[in-house]
């Protein structure tokens, strides 16, 4: 069935509409379609026409409901309500000639079409395909989500902006591309698991380092299950639209722990102008990643940042692949990664474009009787401006050794148990620390070959996780125990 409806200013459709073909005129009045709680259904190889706007919403005690089969085009503003049901095996065409808005809900087919700026109303779902053919789609304030199965097609003229994500679950050895997203995996051995990937586009989409240097605007922020040692091949997709005044051949890869406020040049094993992409190899884990250029880098870039026992001594190591203005580094420590002090500087090189190395030792940082040392980069300008650098952990354990601590807690004497098998003796210190690093007892002892046992009255404190240690010239074993 057809139906042509002139100068209707507004029409509350009914229910039962069965297959209907509805057509509004340009004219001014012909503004606003209003569905009002009730049930909108459009069977296969229907198409239904709003030359205007639709608007759907509850009439109090109903929800409003439509079955969509067929394809559904509105032309101007598409507005549904939060709890409203929208279902079928559809296509939805947003054909606003200007700008438009788009209701967030959960499509299988959505189709960004005639030109002009579409902007989602909320959070939204693709299901099968989200079709970008002529205009651009805004995700607005929140993110447009992409079914595991669901496929993006778009271009460089007409595209998403904002932020896209997916689900996807990754086994070893198969490549993935995340529904032509612009960010292709090829795992490795290791198998990441269920991964988390969201794009970020559009003038938010920048990383500024402070300096004048920036990024291209696109990042990804991607979250493996397990993200260690994955020997991964990525190869990351951008549109010439996002080059930000930076040059093609001057591109490379840079990944950040921190959501951008550090970076470390992750460097390119391929790239090619020509077709908008850069590969890498061996890629073990996975955090925020960019692309910007060698020549004007990032400032400060770290490359490398790891902290190692060496039996009670903690030995910092760096490398920044680049450096402007930088005046110093600043190393400090915590024992609960909340409070912090400093332990050492270490002079920056002011400006480089090479990679630099830096080391610093932290002399008995096992004798603080913690089970975990955190250590931090405090990254200074010579204009005083600073930033931090990704937290690092280290435990301190006697290397080599087989000798071993267990912990208990006994709730009805309010005692815990200390085991120590030891394979020879010695003096040590006993200690034991709330999670704020308060010091909650500390005991001199002598620990003979074998097997020692100690208790200690917990009766008086506060219910909560507490770290037994101990500690002598050979290094530190500590357990968390709970008191309940």
């Amino acid at each position: 069935m057809k139906q042509s409806i002139n100068r209707i200013q507004k029409m509350v459709l009914g229910t039962a509409l069965g297959v209907l073909v509805l057509l509004l005129s340009h004219s001014a009045d012909a503004q606003l379609v209003t569905n009002v709680g009730d049930t909108f259904y459009i069977k296969n190889n229907t198409t239904v026409f709003v030359n205007g706007g639709f608007n759907n919403k509850d009439n109090g005690s109903k929800k409003p409901y439509i079955y969509n089969d067929g394809i559904l085009r509105v032309d101007s503003n598409w507005d549904a309500a939060a709890d409203m049901i929208y279902l079928g095996s559809d296509t939805f065409m947003a054909y606003g000639i200007g700008p438009q808005r788009v209701a967030g809900l959960s499509y299988y087919n959505l189709m960004i079409t005639n030109g002009g700026t579409k902007t989602m109303s909320r959070k939204s779902r693709i299901r099968n395909q989200l079709i970008v053919s002529n205009g651009t789609l805004e995700s607005g304030t929140d993110t447009i989500h992409m079914d595991s199965v669901a496929t993006l097609i778009e271009d460089s003229n007409n595209n998403v902006v904002g932020n896209i994500d997916m689900w996807k679950y990754l086994a070893k050895n198969t490549s993935y591309n995340f529904g032509s997203l612009g960010f292709d995996i090829t795992t490795g051995a290791k198998v990441p698991g269920l991964t988390h990937i969201c794009r970020v586009t559009g003038s938010g989409a920048v990383m500024h380092g402070g300096h004048g240097a920036s990024s291209i605007a696109r990042f990804f922020d991607i979250t493996p299950a397990n993200d260690k040692k994955l020997a991964a091949k990525v190869k990351f997709h951008y549109y010439g639209t996002e080059l930000n005044g930076l040059g093609r051949p001057d591109l490379a890869l840079w990944s950040s722990e921190d959501k951008g406020v550090t970076w470390k040049y992750a460097g390119y094993t391929t790239r090619n102008p020509g077709t908008n992409d850069l590969e890498k190899l061996g890629v073990d884990s996975f955090s925020r990643w960019t692309l910007a250029g060698i020549s004007s880098p990032l400032p400060v870039t770290l490359m490398d940042f790891t902290v190692t026992a060496m039996k009670l001594d903690a030995k910092l190591f760096w490398q920044t692949a680049s450096e402007q203005n930088n005046d110093h580094f600043e190393i400090e420590r915590s024992l609960d990664a909340n409070e912090w002090i400093k332990v050492g500087t270490e002079q920056g090189a002011g400006n480089s474009n090479s990679i630099l190395t830096y080391t610093f030792m932290d002399y008995n940082a096992g004798l603080l009787n913690a089970p975990e040392v955190y250590y931090r980069l405090k990254q200074v300008d010579y204009n005083g401006k600073f930033t931090y650098s990704p937290i690092r952990k280290v435990v301190f354990t006697a290397e080599g050794s087989t000798e071993n601590l267990k912990v208990w807690y006994n709730s009805s004497e309010g005692n815990a148990y200390i085991n120590i098998t030891a394979n020879t003796s010695r003096p040590a210190v006993l200690t034991c620390i709330d999670m704020q690093g308060k010091l909650i007892s500390q005991e001199n002892v002598y620990i003979k070959e074998g097997t020692n046992m100690y208790s200690l009255n917990l009766s008086q404190l506060s219910k909560g996780v507490y770290s037994i240690s101990l500690s002598d010239n050979t290094g530190v074993m500590a357990k968390k125990i709970l008191k309940y």
